[in-house]
């Protein structure tokens, strides 16, 4: 697992207008029930683009369509910084290189995000922004949220920084739960306090430690006005944590049983159920949760800007109207007015959203 100056990709504007999105790339983690399993869950990324940007295309296009006007009405003329995502435990870690069967792998996402900030600012003027947003999705939507109160921090307090995770909630069913405090000791050398976002108090509990990477447990921890773009039927979620295997190519759930429809179903309830609870503690916050079966809306412009996504639907508010506005009522000269904040929950449940539910 790696970093150089390569994995992290810049595209300008020629407007003196400096203002920044800055999205992290996903790709889940190393992942396993043991250990030894997660040194040879990473061993296997290793030689992939998720554990090396040796692997990367020399051409790559990101996000092309963040810079069309109709596409992208707020951040069309920003700076966008693309960081690749290669050192596979979500942005975290701080660790002296670990030998694994015939290859070396650090574990430095907690250092690669810290020089990026830095590079950034000595480099291309973050720190002389009028606004910064951090986004990403999968990986990078979790990661997003780990590392917001970090750039508060950072940043002079003048700039006004929010946050745009794309699929940043999965619930509290994870078969990592006593494995993780052994996993942040090897990827930090036993420096949890390093763990972003700093200051969970579940860190050095080694029962609950897990919960610090997780939304629902972290919410208090994130210091900056944030946008949550969610699926209540997050496609992640079902096949590799509720194992549906059902799922089709068009995202539809025709082919499941009843049963693998009521997980789908008490996925919905709990993830609606959690982000009621923090849009109550949160009045500054913004929502777009859709009851579509998809996991991350950025990559592609049919689910960020089409109306074929729409909450509720038909209604032409997509990701991409939604986040601008947000990020204008967050934004404009005069005193913040909340009820200009989108706090939009589809109210139907699959497959009644008709254009989204993948039936055809």
């Amino acid at each position: 697992m790696e970093l150089s100056l390569d994995s992290i990709l810049i595209r300008g504007t020629e407007t003196e207008l400096i203002n920044f999105l800055s999205s992290l790339h996903g790709g889940g983690r190393c992942e396993h029930y043991t250990l030894e399993g997660v040194l040879e869950a990473c061993y296997q990324r290793a030689s992939t683009i998720l554990g090396s940007n040796n692997q990367w295309p020399l051409n790559f296009i990101f996000g092309q369509y963040f810079f069309y006007p109709s596409q992208n009405s707020v951040m069309y003329n920003w700076n966008q910084v693309f960081l690749r995502y290669c050192d596979g435990h979500l942005y975290q870690g701080s660790s002296e290189p670990i030998n694994y069967k015939n290859i070396i792998m650090y574990f430095r996402g907690y250092d690669n995000m810290v020089e990026l900030f830095k590079s950034l600012s000595e480099n291309f003027r973050l720190n002389q922004s009028s606004i910064v947003v951090l986004s990403g999705g999968s990986a990078g939507r979790v990661a997003t949220l780990y590392w917001t109160k970090y750039l508060r921090n950072f940043l002079n307090p003048k700039i006004k920084v929010l946050a745009a995770p794309d699929s940043s909630f999965y619930p509290d069913i994870n078969t990592m739960a006593g494995l993780q405090a052994q996993v942040w000791d090897l990827i930090t050398n036993n420096r949890r306090y390093l763990t972003q976002p700093s200051g969970c108090p579940y860190i050095n509990d080694d029962a609950n430690a897990y919960k610090c990477g997780y939304f629902q447990y972290i919410t208090d921890l994130i210091p900056v006005p944030t946008f949550i773009i969610q699926s209540v039927y997050d496609e992640y979620t079902l096949r590799n944590i509720l194992n549906l295997n059902c799922i089709t190519p068009t995202h539809g759930l025709q082919n499941c049983t009843s049963d693998e429809i009521a997980r789908g179903v008490a996925l919905q309830n709990e993830t609606l159920k959690q982000l009621n609870i923090i849009k109550a503690s949160k009045p500054d916050w913004g929502f777009w949760v859709i009851s579509c079966i998809l996991h991350c809306f950025f990559p592609n412009m049919a689910s960020y800007s089409t109306g074929q996504f729409a909450v509720p639907q038909m209604s032409g508010n997509t990701v991409s109207k939604s986040l601008s506005a947000f990020i204008q009522a967050h934004t404009s000269n005069s005193t913040l007015n909340i009820t200009q904040i989108p706090k939009l929950f589809d109210n139907v449940i699959y497959p009644n959203n008709a254009p989204c539910n993948g039936l055809y």
